[in-house]
């Protein structure tokens, strides 16, 4: 009638008087819906499909989509009724899971795409895949899966670090450290430490880098770590020597490892010689602000300046002791009335506290 030039209020009037219903299908978009063997056309992008006019009475609606196992439908339809009909259907390939370490690995899986850190239950077609898997720093590498309709299959992948990124990265958070570029330092060795946690090398680097930006929580956990996996911390530090005229420094170096300590006073005149001594001749270790060093000599030390004391025993003469004072390195000399004051930024008693804390776990 519609054909043949009937208006809207005609065709409603007629409608209204047809023994037909409406029909809405709520399934996957893209599905191809027939109703009682005639093609009635295709859920749109939100999986919607509304059929009117269909006739009163029984009905078959069959549901087909690719990669799905047909649903198939009777109702019963009455008079202007609308109904609707919510359709789920069955997925009738497989399902993969590929999980990747470490994190942040870039997944690529033949036919199916790039994925970030890996997919969990994708939907695929019966067959063998490719999977590739890549991260930087690390060894890519391939395998292949088998996938069955109605099942599961799951791949773990380990990615190895590759050696020569590895010692070529690491090289650099090095010369970034040596050339006072801490944060720098930082980031690489930060990636390293994703890349292999347990590594000594670049904990020790980490630990060096927190040291020069002031950080001593950071500081503390990447010196323990470096220590606990087999290697060492060095830290640049100002050894103190009482004068007469007061305070005096000099850069110098100690080295800890799980098993000793070492003191380099590096091209300073300096009344200690490099040495190094095993961790257990470490007799005493503090932080001190105190004023009094013996019973006549009297240290200058601006408030809120702090010390490391370390004493200990002289492997060479048992029955002595070396005695040693450390500043932070960034402290200064400040002279007054010709008396040199120590004065040391407002964290040293905290970034020192870590070194103790440092040398406790080690010992």
């Amino acid at each position: 009638m519609g054909q043949r030039g009937a208006g809207q209020a005609t065709l409603a009037a007629v409608r209204e008087r047809m023994p037909v219903g409406t029909i809405e299908i709520q399934g996957p978009p893209g599905s191809q819906v027939a109703v009682d063997g005639t093609d009635h056309g295709t859920t749109d992008a939100q999986g919607r499909l509304v059929l009117p006019d269909l006739p009163v009475g029984a009905h078959r609606l069959v549901v087909n989509k690719p990669g799905y196992r047909p649903g198939d439908f009777k109702l019963t339809l009455a008079a202007r009724e609308y109904k609707h009909l919510p359709v789920q259907l069955d997925w009738a390939g497989g399902f993969l899971t590929v999980r990747s370490e470490p994190p942040g690995a870039s997944v690529e899986i033949a036919g199916l795409g790039q994925f970030k850190d890996g997919v969990s239950e994708l939907q695929c077609s019966p067959g063998s895949y490719d999977i590739t898997v890549t991260r930087a720093g690390m060894k890519s590498e391939t395998r292949s899966v088998a996938v069955v309709a109605g099942q599961h299959a799951a791949i773990e992948i380990h990615l190895m670090p590759d050696p020569q990124y590895f010692q070529e990265k690491l090289a650099d958070a090095r010369q970034y450290l040596s050339h006072g570029d801490a944060q720098g330092a930082i980031q690489i060795s930060s990636e390293l430490s994703s890349l292999e946690p347990n590594n000594p090398d670049v904990q020790s680097v980490l630990a060096a880098a927190y040291w020069r930006t002031h950080d001593p929580g950071h500081f503390e956990s990447a010196a323990a770590d470096a220590i606990r996996n087999g290697g060492s911390v060095t830290l640049n530090l100002a050894h103190e020597h009482l004068e007469l005229s007061g305070e005096a420094i000099h850069p110098a170096t100690l080295t800890i490892t799980a098993k000793s300590i070492a003191y380099d006073p590096g091209g300073a005149s300096c009344k200690y010689r490099a040495f190094v001594v095993p961790l257990g001749n470490v007799a005493m270790l503090e932080v001190t602000n105190k004023s009094a060093a013996g019973f006549m000599v009297v240290r200058h030390l601006a408030p809120g300046t702090f010390l490391l004391h370390l004493d200990f025993r002289d492997p060479a003469k048992p029955d002595k002791k070396m005695t040693l004072f450390f500043a932070i390195p960034d402290s200064r000399i400040e002279r007054e009335n010709n008396v040199g004051f120590l004065v040391s930024p407002s964290n040293s008693s905290q970034a020192l506290g870590a070194v103790v804390d440092m040398i406790r776990r080690a010992k």
